[in-house]
């Protein structure tokens, strides 16, 4: 089992070797977190979400376009993203 705090760091550090800095989404979706990347602006075709295992730690990229994928993160509980590894907004 991994912590909500280890799954954060590694969706992190997916993202941030994307070139995304940021959390901007989290998501408890059952036996996984699903994560959506920070980018502004939000490039042509969108940031395709990620889950990892709560049990295993597997991150695995989550096509959200089939329907049943999209209900399962629509119907995700929203989890608070810790603040180091919220979006660092310039102002």
């Amino acid at each position: 089992m991994i912590s909500f705090s280890e799954a954060c760091k590694q969706a992190y550090d997916y993202y941030a070797y994307q070139g995304f800095y940021g959390l901007r989404n989290a998501k408890d979706i059952g036996d996984r977190y699903a994560f959506l990347g920070y980018v502004n602006p939000i490039p042509f075709g969108g940031i395709v979400p990620i889950t990892i295992s709560k049990k295993s730690g597997k991150l695995e990229e989550f096509d959200p376009f089939p329907q049943k994928n999209a209900e399962i993160l629509k119907s995700g509980q929203i989890i608070p993203i810790p603040d180091e590894f919220k979006p660092i907004k310039n102002t």
